[in-house]
């Protein structure tokens, strides 16, 4: 009859046929008849989602997912599961924790106060090593006018580089973005990032492993204005290095490994206590500038964090005020490698779980994401839309086994009834299992998997159903394989229910 209390929608959705006069409904699916007179479907002209039979509103799953305190934003859509089947996919962004701080805080340890001081202090470029000048040190090439960075900047991150050799102009080019310039009238030099009183006290150090001509294989100190790198220590003493996860393997890619390192001697006496944050900070930009500039010169960044390496700050030649904030893996891109590829940071599956939860208590069933999977950022496209095509894929790995049950809570037995069994048995749930993976063409399907998720719509429903009785040797009613979500509480009901 049209939506409940939406006149505006029914009046939207529902048509009379201009010749037979009867009521149409505008479902927003897109098709085509052949010459046979056969019709086609070829999609939707809208987001709307249509699953296993089942029609979704997105914005409504995302309205559910966003309500939950560790969702920043998301996008719900539809992707191909296990045997090309649909399935319900969400992609979320995760909120990240702020923490507001307001009134006035006072500062420890600031030693120049006065203006003409700081000034001086400022000029004496504390944060450059002009002490490693009569160090063998290798020229690099001017990375040109800083003008063109805005119209080339895109940042990129990558865990994938290529095998490709880089050139000493390469490493130059790169690090280039990282080099200040002086205009007429100015008395300071200006970087492309910003620091704290101007006083730039995070350091650069390049690692070369190897891939690089021009450079032998050793660690260097980059000075930003004589644009060298100064030789420090060879190859052979590089300390062991342990690197978390997957980090290994990108590493052992890379040609190049940047270390980020602040010199606090060089801000502390202006900035006090506020030395450190303040450092942190100015690696932070500086990483965002490597990561936009390094794209547009064929290289990939992979930002690692902290290396625990004990032995990396003596091979550096560090001094008890250094600290190596930041470090990251450099190489050239892989010729296949997408533009701006979405990052999928590693979430615990039971994080995961969780938040199907929250929203299994807040949408039917069928409308629960069978799939979570969590992005750093949504992709573009030109005019800054967003671009689903760019999405990460789901995969077959990608789906999480539930850590809830959806089903609602059954009224207890009286005393007086026959005892039913408190668990399923192994080879009820896996006969049962494995006539699903016949049906649906699975390589896996567990008791706990919901057959819904993996794609099972009432068709199949039906064809698993005819087989089940010769599987488990019991009647399995249709109707409680309709009403389970999965293997152990279709057990489960038919027990309850003495079948």
């Amino acid at each position: 009859r049209g939506y409940w209390k939406r006149p505006d929608l029914t009046e939207e959705r529902f048509v009379t046929h201009p010749d037979t006069g009867e009521r149409l409904y505008r479902s927003g699916d897109m098709g085509y008849m052949d010459a046979d007179g056969l019709l086609h479907i070829a999609g939707r002209k809208d987001f709307q989602i249509k699953i296993n039979g089942e029609r979704i509103e997105a914005g409504e799953v995302e309205a559910a997912l966003n309500g939950h305190a560790e969702i920043q934003d998301s996008l719900v859509t539809a992707a191909p599961g296990p045997a090309g089947r649909p399935r319900l996919v969400g992609y979320v962004r995760l909120a990240t924790p702020v923490d507001a701080r307001s009134g006035v805080v006072p500062i420890d340890g600031v030693e120049l106060t006065e203006n003409g001081a700081r000034v001086q202090f400022k000029l004496e470029r504390h944060a450059i090593r002009d002490d490693l000048r009569d160090q063998p040190s290798v020229p690099l090439a001017s990375a040109g006018p800083l003008a063109a960075y805005a119209a080339r900047s895109t940042r990129f991150t990558t865990r994938q580089f290529s095998d490709r050799r880089l050139s000493s102009d390469d490493v130059g080019r790169l690090l280039g973005a990282l080099t200040p310039y002086v205009t007429a009238g100015q008395a300071f030099p200006k970087y492309a990032y910003g620091s704290a009183g101007g006083l730039y006290p995070v350091q650069t150090y390049v690692q070369i492993r190897g891939n690089v001509d021009g450079i032998a294989d050793g660690f260097y100190y980059f000075h930003p204005f004589d644009q060298r790198l100064y030789h420090v220590a060879d190859s052979a003493a590089t300390p062991e290095m342990t690197h978390a996860g997957s980090n290994a393997a990108t590493v052992g890619q890379a040609s190049v490994m940047l270390y980020l390192v602040s010199r606090e001697g060089a801000m502390r006496p202006m900035y006090g206590a506020l030395t450190r944050d303040f450092c942190l900070l100015e690696a932070g930009y500086m990483s965002q500038l490597l990561m936009a500039w390094a794209t547009p010169l064929g290289l990939g960044l992979c930002a690692l964090g902290i290396v625990h390496a004990p032995g990396l700050p003596d091979v550096l030649r560090l001094g008890p005020d250094q600290e190596i904030l930041h470090t990251f893996a450099c190489g050239p891109l892989p010729l296949d490698q997408p533009d701006d590829a979405i990052a999928t940071p590693p979430v615990s599956a039971d994080r995961l779980a969780r938040i199907r939860q929250h929203v299994a208590q807040r949408v039917p069933a069928h409308m629960v994401p069978s799939t979570l999977i969590v992005v750093e950022t949504w992709p573009r496209n030109a005019a800054g839309k967003l671009d689903r095509r760019r999405l990460p894929v789901a995969t077959e790995d990608d789906a999480p086994t539930p850590a809830f049950d959806l089903e609602p809570p059954r009224p207890s037995r009286p005393a007086s009834a026959p005892p039913v069994a408190t668990g399923p048995t192994d080879s009820f749930d896996e006969a049962v299992c494995a006539v699903f993976r016949e049906v649906l063409g699975l390589a896996r399907f567990g008791p706990d998997d919901r057959y819904r998720d993996a794609g099972a719509d009432s068709l199949a429903l039906v064809r698993v159903h005819r087989r089940l009785r010769d599987a488990t040797g019991r009647d399995v009613p249709l109707r409680a394989l309709f009403e389970a979500e999965t293997a152990r509480a279709l057990h489960r009901m038919i027990d309850q229910e003495g079948a």
